[in-house]
């Protein structure tokens, strides 16, 4: 079970402005991603619920479940409310390797749809990040976010690709411009095969960038059922990781269907907050939302990483 942890942001109004990936000042050599410090004292996950029938649980209470740090019970539940009214941060991004050229139109039109149903544009944020050996980024213009795929043009096949530094690059922007003083969700929609033969990061350093900057991962792909790719397993462990999901399909003109069932979890979920059992020191700390009843799912991200301002240095 993983537990989903959402920091937050006011809205980023910029013009559309494209910038290559080595702007950002990662450092893709390291061990460990940069260290972040904060002035948090409560923990905020954020988590969404579904039946054996995977129907969304639009009714859960606080008694449903229970919140584990580190394998112990959390000492204080500071609040539990409904967040489907949450701002929301979005970063959509689109693999434009040689691999995925063929049939991806249905994909780039669902996710099309998926932002003018789900951007507000006066409270929300969008991103838009095309890859495939590099990777270039687009801000919507304040109040329309529509006008970005005006932007958008079909993106040059690449025989590399580069998705690890792709999602770093990204949770790394989100991570320097959020707002620690207001509540919000932040989300990264990924549109790719899960192949990376390029990056100069690692899967697990991209999974620990997303969750310091508390981003869920919702991952698309398509090829045929019969047979499964490499690419699966990756994205399976990308959206597990982070408390997102990942949808296996089998051609992106399905992508609506997945798109639809990501707003109807986006609108539908919980937030509570917690005290942690100490406020000392650098690291990650493990945490599990455990449903009481059993036929009950939660979806979650299963760690968070804190350290606060009088901490010092984090471990390996």
């Amino acid at each position: 079970m993983i537990a989903r942890l959402f920091v937050l942001l006011c809205v980023v109004a910029w013009p559309i402005a494209k910038w290559p990936l080595s702007e950002f000042s990662g450092s893709p050599g390291s061990k460990r991603p940069p260290e972040f410090r904060t002035q948090a004292i409560e923990v905020q996950v954020t988590l969404s619920a579904e039946d054996t029938q995977h129907r969304i649980i639009s009714n859960l209470s606080r008694q449903d479940f229970t919140v584990l740090e580190d394998g112990k019970p959390v000492p204080d539940i500071a609040a539990f409310h409904t967040s489907f009214d949450l701002p929301l941060r979005l970063a959509l991004l689109l693999d434009g390797s040689t691999s995925m050229q063929k049939g991806f139109a249905g994909g780039e039109r669902a996710a099309q749809d998926f932002v003018s149903r789900v951007v507000r544009p006066s409270t929300d944020s969008l991103v838009l990040v095309e890859f495939s050996n590099q990777a270039m980024f687009s801000d919507a213009p304040s109040g329309r976010p529509d006008l970005i795929f005006a932007d958008l043009r079909p993106p040059r096949a690449g025989a590399l690709t580069a998705l690890y530094d792709a999602l770093y690059e990204t949770s790394l922007k989100m991570l320097l411009t959020r707002n620690e003083n207001e509540p919000e969700k932040s989300v990264i929609v990924l549109f790719s095969d899960g192949e990376d033969d390029l990056s100069m990061h690692n899967l697990q350093q991209a999974i620990e960038i997303a969750d310091r900057a508390d981003i869920s991962i919702y991952a698309i792909t398509a090829h045929t059922t019969r047979k499964t790719h490499p690419g699966d397993a990756v994205l399976r462990q990308l959206a597990d990781s982070t408390g997102g999901r990942a949808f296996i399909l089998r051609t992106y003109e399905d992508s609506d269907q997945a798109l639809a069932a990501v707003e109807q979890e986006l609108r539908t979920q919980y937030t509570v907050s917690f005290r942690p059992h100490t406020a000392t020191g650098c690291g990650y700390h493990r945490l599990a939302v455990v449903p009481i009843d059993h036929q009950l799912h939660i979806r979650a991200r299963d760690r968070y990483y804190r350290c606060p301002p009088d901490a010092g240095p984090a471990g390996p």
